[in-house]
């Protein structure tokens, strides 16, 4: 850094795109991480080695018998051109006016002490913090841990005579009121209250020092300075800066309680160290999984959820994991000035990439730091890995949660209403504005809510995808789950609109139209959506857990209906059981949970007359192919149905669908919604019914070769294997390998695949580092989306 020289710029205006911001935020950067680091200047002949540092002083050393003298300059003034090195500008740490500083030796005027060079000991402190799996080379630490650090001096160290001073400094401008400047005082023992340290060891001309970082410092990107003081009799004060020219790095710290609930060394493993994982599609009744690419210890990763703290959470939140969490989750989503990535659920991808495209992270990031502008184009579960991954990253335990039959309701009832037209027997899509998600993925985070009362820690949920905005905001939460289970809607955040995603019910309503104006009547209400259930992966295992308990009390419970009870005294509205017509005659529609895309299938309705008189139903079935989010994209099939009943008769009707009926209609997820919409004529009252379905994709195999005995950084071969299960040819075909631990050597061009053709491709790849690690493949093409597939191999680690 100190080494760099810095030419002037005038100032931003508050209107530049913050895209050109984003380009000189490590374009210009004060701080050399990892590859980003620049050339060092040649040193002149005689002066000392140069091992990662700078001689800061005004002249060549910082001279003084008055401190405060105007010959000299005040403190401030004593830090030379530190003080005004950064602009203004929240989040750019760019050089402004800087002069060259004078890399020569300082001259000795008399017992100066003078630091030449600091060893950070990097792989030591990473292995202490359980910061080592990270790629970066500069050094990640923990809060609420100390560190190492060893100083070389130009002679010994003399603690009658000399004063060591370290100071920290993080943001843009240092202040010690807000703790973006820390100065560090040598004790003769740690103090954990406050930044301090202490001498380890003294072995000739090298000080090893051990520092201490309390627990609520401020997480981010800091500069370490090193001052020294010496005095001698009959001679002025010599004073000295060193400042060091790698970034120190502070995360949160979940094995240190403060602002995380105590969990098991298993709970860290897979919250906060796993780099891979699953999120859960489908329904309820058929789920599947995807492989995904958290990719935390990336240095782009790190690098970019740098720059989203230091760009838009304000300095004084830096050091509460439930301010960090809420604002890096409303900033991944693209409405906001850095939004990371752009949401679209209407199938229309042009000037981006599908959705199902994606299976890593660090892909997304790597684009957005790219291209500096939101990456096109994302869904919830997409901005759910991310938000993962950036939690993770910081030391936030973090998992993604998938909620099936999920109500976005904007109008914060528990009641989702449909309407349909009680002659024609149809939906009435003008009305019908509320959604019912086949499935909806959040996330949730581990913490203790300092801001609540005792009672609302451990998981937390966060919804960076949510129907609304909330002051301001483009997320929901943090949202304490007990809060949503007990009913106690008061406490922050949001805790309303997550009750009503996961207590719902579904009403239908006939419509009569007269004059223009349809009368409305209520006929049937689900007390509680079938299938409404929450899932996460399992600890360790890839297989999926039910968490429903942990949202909502069982229904028909005594708890639950105090839940109730409650919500309605807050004025939330729950709809009742009050006029619901009764039925004598049920209905239940069956359709298979193994249906595979391009393939015929059944769909089996079910009609039971409990009267003791018998029932004729007209009834009119419609499949219609929806987008995830409960939105009609297309009608596939429609089908009239004509059944007699006599007295307690049961009787089944088998509706055919073929693959050419919904082919050419589905959208991403393949999902079906099926409504049936009848009439009994003897007692003229109204039956409706209806089920979802996902569509399960096509398997994508992976085959290994030459993996015996593979080691890191060596190359080896994967087989991927598709077959195409529809009638027409698979065109636009794309393949892509992710995995935190591999990458594609050269890519693979794609043909398209005839109707039921068997493809092979193979492809060359390099192992990047040792350990499990996990190969995930994803496959897409104009025809069929969100095919993919992985495996998993134990790799042996280069010591």
């Amino acid at each position: 850094m100190g080494n760099q020289t810095s030419t002037s710029k005038s100032p931003s205006s508050p209107g530049r795109d913050s895209a050109m911001r984003r380009s000189n935020y490590f374009r210009r950067s004060n701080f050399r991480s990892g590859a980003m680091k620049k050339k060092k200047p040649a040193t002149s002949p005689g002066s000392p080695p140069r091992t990662g540092g700078s001689f800061r002083s005004p002249l060549k050393s910082v001279t003084t018998s008055n401190p405060a003298s105007p010959a000299t300059g005040s403190h401030t003034n004593s830090l030379g051109p530190a003080a005004n090195r950064f602009h203004k500008d929240v989040g750019r740490m760019s050089p402004s006016k800087l002069d060259l500083w004078k890399l020569e030796k300082p001259v000795d005027r008399g017992g100066q002490l003078i630091v030449e060079c600091i060893e950070l000991h990097c792989h030591l402190n990473k292995g202490f913090h359980s910061t080592e799996e990270y790629q970066s080379t500069d050094l990640i630490i923990r809060r609420g841990q100390s560190f190492q650090i060893t100083m070389r001096l130009d002679r010994q160290f003399n603690d009658k005579n000399d004063t060591i001073t370290i100071r920290m400094t993080t943001g843009t401008i240092h202040k010690i009121c807000d703790s973006t400047l820390v100065q560090i005082p040598i004790l003769k023992e740690i103090k954990k209250s406050q930044w301090s340290a202490v001498i380890k060891n003294i072995d000739n001309c090298s000080v090893t020092l051990d520092i201490w970082c309390p627990v609520k410092s401020l997480i981010g990107r800091y500069r370490l300075m090193v001052e020294t003081r010496a005095t001698q009799k009959d001679l002025p004060e010599r004073e000295f800066i060193y400042q060091h020219d790698d970034a120190v790095y502070i995360l949160f710290n979940p094995w240190c309680e403060g602002n995380f609930q105590p969990c098991t060394d298993v709970e860290r493993k897979e919250y906060v160290q796993s780099d891979t994982g699953f999120i859960w599609f489908g329904t309820s009744k058929h789920l599947s999984k995807r492989a995904w690419d958290f990719a935390q210890f990336d240095e782009i990763v790190l690098r970019t959820i740098m720059f989203i703290i230091e760009s838009s959470v304000n300095v004084s939140a830096r050091n509460d994991p439930i301010k960090v969490s809420q604002i890096v989750c409303n900033v991944l989503n693209g409405h906001h000035e850095y939004g990371v990535m752009e949401c679209r659920w209407d199938n229309k991808y042009s000037f981006g990439v599908p959705p199902a495209t994606w299976n890593s992270s660090r892909r997304i990031l790597e684009e957005y730091m790219k291209t500096q502008r939101p990456v096109r184009y994302g869904q919830c579960w997409t901005l759910a890995g991310l938000l993962t991954t950036m939690c993770r990253c910081i030391g936030i335990p973090a998992r993604c949660v998938t909620s099936f039959n999920c109500n976005h309701d904007a109008e914060k009832n528990t009641s989702v209403n449909i309407y349909f037209d009680s002659n024609s027997n149809q939906p009435i899509e003008n009305m019908n504005d509320q959604s019912l998600w086949f499935f909806h993925v959040w996330n949730e985070v581990w913490m203790t809510r300092t801001d609540l009362p005792q009672g609302y820690d451990g998981w937390q949920v966060l919804d960076p995808t949510p129907q609304e905005t909330s002051k301001g905001l483009s997320c929901i939460g943090p949202v304490p789950l007990n809060a949503v289970k007990q009913g106690h809607l008061y406490y922050p955040y949001d805790s309303d609109q997550l009750f009503t995603s996961v207590n719902s019910t579904v009403t239908f309503w006939s419509c009569s139209e007269e004059f223009g104006v349809y009368g409305q009547m209520r006929v049937v209400k689900q007390h509680e959506i079938d299938g409404q259930m929450i899932y996460t992966k399992a600890l360790g295992k890839a297989e999926p857990e039910d968490i429903t308990h942990l949202y909502r009390h069982p229904t028909g419970s005594k708890e639950h209906k105090m839940t109730i009870q409650t919500v309605c005294e807050l004025g939330l509205g729950v709809e009742t059981e009050e006029d619901v017509q009764t039925q004598d005659v049920e209905i239940k529609i069956e359709t298979p949970d193994d249906a595979v895309v391009g393939s015929d299938f059944n769909i089996t309705i079910t009609m039971h007359n409990s009267s003791a008189e018998e029932r004729n139903i007209e009834a009119r079935l419609k499949v219609q192919a929806c987008f995830y989010t409960g939105v009609t994209k297309e009608r596939c099939k429609e089908e009239l149905l004509s059944v007699k009943l006599k007295p307690k008769e049961t009787s089944s009707s088998v509706v055919h669908m073929a693959a050419s009926d919904y082919m050419m209609k589905l959208a991403d997820h393949s999902c079906l919604r099926v409504f049936l919409f009848g009439r009994v004529e003897e007692t003229n009252s109204k039956l409706v019914c209806h089920s979802d379905m996902c569509l399960a994709r096509p398997e994508l195999e992976i085959t290994l070769k030459n993996t015996d005995g593979l080691k890191a950084d060596e190359i080896f071969f994967a087989v991927f294997q598709f077959m195409n299960p529809v009638s027409i040819a698979l065109t636009n075909c794309r393949l892509t390998v992710d995995g935190c631990g591999v990458e594609a050597v050269k890519p693979v061009e794609m043909p398209d695949i005839e109707p039921f053709q068997n493809l092979k491709t193979k492809m060359k790849l390099r192992l990047i580092k040792g350990g499990h690690q996990t190969l995930i493949a994803g496959f897409t093409c104009d025809q069929i989306n969100n095919v993919t597939g992985y495996i998993e191999l134990d790799i042996e680690r280069l010591v």
